[in-house]
């Protein structure tokens, strides 16, 4: 099941004290969310939106990943990129491939917290389809086998320890802050957190949740 943050089993839903069970966090709007192609995946807002294996609509989210020259995305005909992906089933393919893929990513955003719509990723236009416009979409499809640094060639240790600074400081720090400062995947941002899990904690729940220096590590100090 595809989530959009880190919630430690601590923090899950469950009981209160009295039987009430803890309220589900309100949804949280999508907005100017960013889209990432990694290698064999595309997230949005850290949830995957899709996988390489999903088959066709992979090789058409990708395809439609194009800019005009003002920035904004291009639009295309259905049968534009079914003769330029050479699909079999044309333009109806196309539909039904993006119709699916609409449905599937509003289920998963709704279960990561989020509220989307059927044209959330991918709109329709006078021109076709096309990406929404109120996406940033960034290309961080990494090398096979090509080992994960950010572009100052930092270690593991020097972003976790870099992330406990941000902490001491009093600064809350979500996991896509981490994403973004490093220009890392999540999975790195996850394995950093991770490392250091004895040293902070997870406050609130869902997409607005944060970390902070564990309260037995600071009253230590």
């Amino acid at each position: 099941m595809p989530v959009g943050w880190d919630l430690p089993p601590q923090q899950a839903a469950r009981p209160q004290a009295n039987g009430e069970p803890i309220a589900a966090p309100e949804p949280v709007p999508l907005d100017e969310a960013e889209l990432t192609f990694f290698e064999g995946r595309a997230e949005l807002a850290g949830v995957e939106v899709c996988k390489a294996d999903n088959g066709v609509i992979w090789r058409i989210l990708k395809f439609l990943n194009q800019s005009r020259p003002d920035g904004r995305p291009r639009g295309f005909p259905g049968q534009k990129i079914a003769d330029d992906l050479n699909l079999e089933r044309g333009q109806n393919g196309v539909a039904d491939a993006i119709s699916h893929f609409r449905n599937r990513t509003i289920e998963a955003l709704k279960e990561a917290g989020f509220v989307a719509d059927r044209e959330t990723v991918i709109m329709t236009g006078k021109a076709g389809y096309q990406l929404n416009p109120a996406l940033t979409v960034r290309d961080r499809q990494e090398v096979r086998g090509a080992q994960i640094v950010d572009d100052e060639g930092l270690s593991g240790e020097e972003r976790q320890a870099w992330i406990l600074a941000q902490l001491g400081e009093g600064r809350k720090l979500r996991r896509v802050d981490i994403e973004k400062h490093f220009d890392r995947s999540k999975a790195t941002a996850k394995r950093d957190l991770g490392a250091i899990d004895d040293r902070i904690e997870f406050v609130g729940s869902g997409p607005t949740g944060y970390y902070t220096l564990s309260k037995t590590r600071t009253s230590k100090a």
